[in-house]
This record gives C-alpha cells, structure tokens and sequence, in this order.
C-alpha cells in the first residue's frame, strides 16, 4: 500500500489540567495560534471547567472539550467516560499532553487503551515543593516514563535534568524552549503612567516567585534612590494580599510600591519598566525575561532554571535568596552607563531573535509531531 505523506493530514490532540492563565497554557495557544503545517490539525481536551484562557482557544476556532474534573471523586468516573468519548471522536494520530496529571491520564488512556503514541510535556525546577498528591502523580509518572510517551519535551535543560534525578528516562526527553512572537505592538500611546525611575516584577504570587526578597531588596535600593518605584504584575499580587501588605509596611516602603494584579497583557506594563526583575526561588524557564528582553529592557535576575541560557550574558543574575545581591545587581544597572547600558540590552534582543523565536520552537514541535506519527503509521503497516 502506497500512501503520500506529504499530502497527509495529521490530527494532534493536546490534553491540559487546566486553562487558566501559566506558562504550559500560553505556550499552547501560541503553539495553536502560529500553526505553521496546514496539514496538521488541533483539538483539546481540557482536564477541568472553563478557564480565563479559553476564549483564546475558541477563537482560533479549535475544538475544545472539557471533562470537568474536580476534587469531588465522583466527578472522576464522569469525567474519565468524557475523556474515553472526546479521545476516540478525536481519531488522533498524537496526544500531546501539558503538566503532570494530564500527561499521567491523557499517557493512559492514549497508550493503553487507544495504542495512540504519546508525548508528554514537562516545565517544573521545583518537584519537591510540589503539592502531596502532584508528587505522587510525579512518582507514577517517573516510572511509567520507560514505557508509555514516545517522547518528552522538557522546557529547560535544568528541568529535564531535575526529572532525570527524580528518576524519569532520560534517554527520551527532549528539551524545545519557550518561544515567543518577535513581532509586537509596543506602542505606550494607552498605557497607564508610573512617574520616576521603575523597578518591574510580573509574576504570580507563590513561594517560588519570592515577592519577599524583592521587597527586602528594594530597601537596600530605595536607601541609595529614594524616589524609585517599584511595580509588581501578577495574580494575587494586589492590595487585598495582606501578606504583601504587611511585608511592605514591615519593610517601611509601601509608599514606594504599586501592586497591580493579574494583567493579561504584560507588555502593557513592561514597556513602562526601566528595569525588569526575576526575584524567583525556582524558575524553569520564565518566558517574562524573554518579553523584557523583546523590549530591550535591562534584566537583573536570580540564577534560577535555565536563566543563564536564556540572557546569556546579557543581563545581570544574581544569588536566588539573597536581597542584598539581588539590590547590588539593581543599582548597578541603574548606575550602568547609558550607552553600556543600551548595547547590553541590543544584544538581548538579538538573543531572543535568534534562539527564541516562535517560529524556530514551533518547527520543532510540529517536526517532532508528524516524525511520531509517521513512525505509528509505518510500524502499523509493516
């Protein structure tokens, strides 16, 4: 039997925990969104409810399923029928799935029972602090990982070396960065206004943003500057987070300080940053260094993740839980000589052009997708 690969179609179905706003759920509708191959095809299967990110999705006019897990158990046996449905109607050639659970579920279903080849999708630097039952899942996934994805995508080298600690198969795991659109509007034309020199943050707030050591930092900073400002971006990053409240009076520089909350658009706010800041603990690959580097915003992060892949040299990193280090490496950008300063920062946008394109990551993708396919279909005809 003769068949022509080049003009087959290939269905790609991607199953996810959850849509809404992380950086497994952007990088999927970016993956949809700059579809490169007409002839491949995307559905989705959303392990819980609706998300503040599925609009994104329904508008690419993409089939989007939901099983509505929940932490009722009963939720579950429904939920897995859906999944039985929407996988079978599917007839896909790959499943591609997003964060633990779902590669753990949509592996089973996939290999098991559907014998559809399986990708899994793999972003965390932090397993250990991971929530009881995710470390669980974890441990399943670890062992099942010698026997039931084809492949898996690591989205930094310093995660995919983590999991190979942690006991998953090394030999299969492929690491494809984050990528991002270099083409952006940048326009300040509708942006709010932040008057004095600014000190940016965007990230939500969690134990491994570690919101806390910028703070203590920018005590140090404000010491020596007194009219700095400070803006911090992200969920639950607001005036209704008592924590950060009470870390800021605490720190005696709350008047210095802007919370802004979750911000769909993050441009909107970087284009405003003089500086960008990473303050995390743990960071796999954090696409926002990349968006201030697009900008050609001067970068001072912790030495966390695959930080020092993605700058390169063109940034400054620091010791992670240190904000004494972290405040030293933001005066010396702020003292940094401007032309210094300015081809610091053309450089950083070259990186991104370079290495980091969406482009390039989504090749890589699409590459690995038909290549597993191809490989089913001709093991299926041998």
């Amino acid at each position: 039997m003769y068949v022509n690969m080049n003009k087959r179609k290939y269905k790609i179905l991607h199953i996810i925990t959850s849509l809404d706003v992380g950086g497994a759920e952007k990088n999927l509708i970016k993956l949809l969104k700059y579809k490169s191959m007409h002839k491949l095809e995307y559905e989705v299967i959303c392990l819980k409810d609706i998300g503040s990110l599925s609009d994104s999705i329904m508008k690419l006019n993409i089939k989007l399923y939901y099983a509505k897990l929940t932490k009722n158990p009963f939720t579950w046996i429904v939920g897995f029928i859906k999944i039985f449905f929407f996988i079978k109607s599917s007839k896909a050639d790959v499943i591609q799935t997003w964060l633990y659970h779902s590669d753990l579920i949509g592996g089973i279903f996939g290999k098991y029972i559907f014998r559809i080849p399986v990708i899994w999708n793999i972003r965390s630097c932090n397993v250990k602090k991971s929530k009881f039952m995710t470390q669980i899942v974890v441990k399943l996934c670890a062992r099942l990982s010698y026997s039931l994805p084809e492949k898996i995508i690591s989205v930094a080298k310093s995660s995919k070396n983590i999991h190979i600690k942690f006991g998953y198969n090394g030999k299969i795991i492929k690491v494809i960065p984050n990528g991002i659109n270099c083409v952006v509007n940048t326009s300040t034309s509708n942006n709010p206004t932040i008057s004095n020199f600014t000190i940016g943050s965007i990230g939500r707030f969690c134990y491994e943003k570690d919101h806390e050591n910028l703070i203590r930092a920018s005590r140090f900073v404000i010491d020596k500057y007194p009219l700095t400002k400070f803006v911090l971006v992200g969920r639950n990053v607001d005036d209704s987070n008592d924590i950060l409240i009470n870390s800021l009076k605490k720190n005696c520089v709350i008047d210095n300080f802007q919370l802004v909350g979750e911000a769909r658009d993050v441009y909107t706010y970087l284009n405003l940053f003089d500086i960008f800041c990473l303050p995390s603990r743990f960071e796999a690959f954090p696409n926002v260094i990349l968006e201030a580097m697009l900008l050609r915003k001067p970068c001072v992060v912790t030495d966390v993740g695959d930080c020092r892949e993605i700058l390169k040299g063109f940034g400054v990193i620091v010791k992670r839980e240190c904000p004494k280090e972290l405040a030293n490496g933001l005066i010396k950008v702020i003292e940094m000589n401007e032309s210094i300063k300015k081809e610091l920062c053309s450089n950083a946008y070259l990186t991104i052009q370079k290495y980091f394109s969406i482009e390039k990551v989504i090749l890589e993708y699409e590459t690995l997708y038909i290549n597993t396919a191809n490989n089913r279909f001709y093991k299926c005809v041998a």
